[in-house]
């Protein structure tokens, strides 16, 4: 779980970075920059959407100055779209994106069941522990079925392959 955290965390640093970097600075406004307002996948209709805000950096804060921009991404037609303008991009790509998008939806899922079975400490509102961690189930054996197993996209010669571990046994 803590990987796959990590992993979104960094990819939305970098995104975050490379979009203010594409940008010069300006003296008078700060350096122009823009940021992911918000990233929605769903499953049912297999689009990746995301919105992006433009604006400044000023004292190291992000600050908007522009309605959000909306964009869209449809891996399994190898297409993006943006104010009406389509785009395709390689079947490699598409993979590529699917991979991960997989990967994102194990891990929704597993943190589903975790949530579900109790796991973790019970937070109040300044995000300190309230109870007990869950007792010790080791000693009791669940016999019920829980792993779901998808196949994986095909491998895209080149490209870094990306693995969820289902932790539950």
């Amino acid at each position: 779980m803590k990987t796959a955290l990590a992993l979104i965390f960094s990819l939305s640093t970098l995104a975050f970075t490379t979009l203010a970097e594409d940008n010069p600075a300006t003296p008078d406004n700060g350096t122009p920059a823009k940021r992911i307002a918000s990233v929605n996948w769903n499953t049912q209709s297999g689009k990746l959407e995301w919105a992006v805000q433009s604006g400044v950096m000023r004292d190291g804060d992000f600050v908007p100055s522009s309605e959000e921009t909306h964009y869209e991404i449809t891996p399994e037609q190898a297409m993006m779209a943006f104010q009406g303008q389509q785009r395709g991009f390689t079947g490699q790509e598409a993979e590529w994106l699917q991979g991960l998008l997989h990967v994102l939806t194990v891990y929704c899922a597993e943190s589903t069941v975790w949530w579900e079975q109790g796991q973790g400490l019970p937070l109040d509102h300044d995000q300190k522990p309230t109870g007990q961690p869950p007792a010790d189930k080791s000693t009791d054996p669940d016999t019920s079925p829980h792993k779901v197993i998808t196949p994986l996209p095909r491998p895209t010669p080149g490209a870094i392959r990306l693995v969820a571990m289902n932790p539950i046994r």
